[in-house]
């Protein structure tokens, strides 16, 4: 078997769209060894839900669970499973979707949901006619995958840019902390193109700062070929 890796990530750059088509990460030179600096260093107002992004419990819940709160391990995935759901703009991974791969589901640890929206990850288009993920799906999810302790998704939010009163629904269900398993983190913003169906396992690294609920992260791909 031989190992590849994939950056499931994108470069974050000034001109990555955010939700709602804003261009939010400003980056500024500090210094420049071109005017006579001893080396080049620069500033960078970086907006923690920018990029692809990790989103934890306590960015719908004040009670929830901030970023720097989790162990590493808590984002080394090993049951990692894509499920193909193409949408257009706008429309919703709905429970149907879930349910029709239940049984190949049960295992997940890690459930990536793969619309094909990330064509559109350069154009304004994906910060403002987002598909999202249905609360019906979010709250199958919850009750029967108890497995899953993420879901990522090829968007940049799993709530719709256009609804997002029904956005919000969908992030309290995934971070509920009164049901039977644990709150459920996100990945948004994921990069899913190409093959994945010989996906191993993912390691997700995100920035831990103190005192705030998510942060920017990379994704790392472990595949297995033949």
């Amino acid at each position: 078997m031989k190992t590849q890796y994939r950056l499931l990530s994108y470069t974050l750059g000034a001109n990555t769209y955010g939700y709602g088509g804003e261009r939010l990460l400003g980056i500024e030179q500090d210094r420049e060894i071109s005017k006579g600096d001893s080396c080049n260093t620069f500033i960078m107002n970086l907006p923690n839900h920018i990029g692809t992004h990790l989103e934890c419990p306590n960015h719908f819940y004040n009670s929830g669970k901030k970023i720097y709160e989790y162990k590493m391990k808590d984002f080394i995935f090993s049951k990692p499973i894509t499920l193909n759901c193409p949408k257009s703009p706008n429309e919703l991974v709905s429970e149907d979707d879930i349910k029709k791969d239940y049984k190949r589901l049960k295992e997940a640890d890690l459930l990536l949901l793969r619309t094909g929206f990330f064509r559109y990850r350069k154009t304004y288009k994906y910060g403002t006619e987002n598909p999202g993920v249905a609360p019906e799906a979010a709250r199958f999810i919850r009750k029967y995958l108890n497995n899953i302790k993420c879901v990522g998704i090829d968007t940049v939010s799993v709530s719709p840019y256009k609804n997002r009163e029904l956005g919000r629904k969908t992030h309290r269900i995934f971070f509920k902390n009164n049901l039977k398993n644990e709150p459920v983190c996100l990945i948004e913003g994921m990069n899913l193109s190409g093959r994945l169906d010989n996906l191993k396992k993912v390691h997700v690294f995100p920035l831990f700062i103190s005192d705030i609920d998510s942060s920017p992260c990379v994704a790392l791909g472990i595949l297995k070929n033949r």
